[in-house]
C-alpha cells in the first residue's frame, strides 16, 4: 500500500498538536486539582521537546524532500546521457558492420600470397623480354649500319 508521505506527515503533525493540546489542558487541570508546580513544569518541559523534535523532523523531511528531487533530476539527466551514449553506440556498431563487410571483400591473406608470387613470375618475364629486345635492337643498329655503310659505296 502507497502511502503519501506529505500527507502521513501531516496527519502526525496533527496528532502531535493535539496531544500538546490536551496535554496543556492537564496542565490546567493538574494546577486546579494542586498537583505541584514541579510536575506541571515537567510536563510541560516534555511537551516542548516533543514540539521542538517535531519542528525538527519537519525540517528534516523538508531537506530530504529537496535533496530527493534534486537526486531525480539527476537521474533523469543520468539517463538521458546513457540514451545518448547508447545511440552513439548503435551507430558505431552500424559502422563495424560496414567495415566487416568491407573486409570481407577485400582479398585474403592467400590471394595476396598468390598474386605477389605472380608478379614475381611477370617481373621474371618482363625481364627476359627486355633482355632480349635488347638484342634486337642491336641487331637492328647494325643491319641499319651496314646498310648505310653500302649505299655510300
Amino acid at each position: 500500500m502507497n502511502i503519501d508521505l506529505k500527507l502521513a506527515w501531516a496527519v502526525l503533525v496533527s496528532i502531535f498538536t493535539v496531544v500538546a493540546a490536551v496535554a496543556s489542558f492537564i496542565a490546567v487541570r493538574s494546577r486546579r486539582e494542586g498537583v505541584g508546580e514541579e510536575v506541571t513544569r515537567q510536563v510541560g518541559d516534555r511537551l516542548s521537546k516533543a514540539e521542538s523534535n517535531i519542528k525538527k523532523q519537519d525540517a528534516d523531511i523538508t531537506k530530504n524532500e529537496t535533496l530527493f528531487a534534486a537526486s531525480e533530476e539527476a537521474a533523469k539527466a543520468l539517463v538521458e546521457r546513457v540514451e545518448k551514449v547508447e545511440g552513439g553506440v548503435t551507430s558505431h556498431d552500424r559502422s563495424i558492420a560496414d567495415l566487416r563487410q568491407e573486409l570481407a571483400k577485400m582479398p585474403t591473406r592467400q590471394e595476396l600470397q598468390l598474386l605477389h608470387t605472380e608478379l614475381g613470375t611477370v617481373r621474371s618475364g618482363v625481364a627476359e623480354v627486355s633482355g632480349q629486345l635488347r638484342g634486337l635492337a642491336r641487331s637492328l643498329d647494325l643491319i641499319n649500319e651496314y646498310l648505310i655503310n653500302r649505299k655510300d659505296k
